[in-house]
């Protein structure tokens, strides 16, 4: 489903396909999968990043 965004044409070539991938709906979420301390973490980080790249501006 991932790559039938970036190459359509060929995700379906060979393959025994009665229907596009485009005409398919999109996955369920698991929510059981969704660790929100790692998504913290992950806000922090990228404000962290955010910050650096600011002060690297301005110098």
């Amino acid at each position: 489903l991932f790559l039938k965004m970036f190459k359509p044409h060929l995700n379906e070539m060979g393959m025994d396909v009665t229907e596009s991938i485009h005409l398919q709906n999109w996955p369920e979420t698991d929510k059981t999968k969704i660790d929100s301390k790692l998504e913290e973490e992950m806000r922090f980080v990228r404000d962290l990043i955010e910050s650096i790249r600011a002060l690297k501006e301005e110098n």
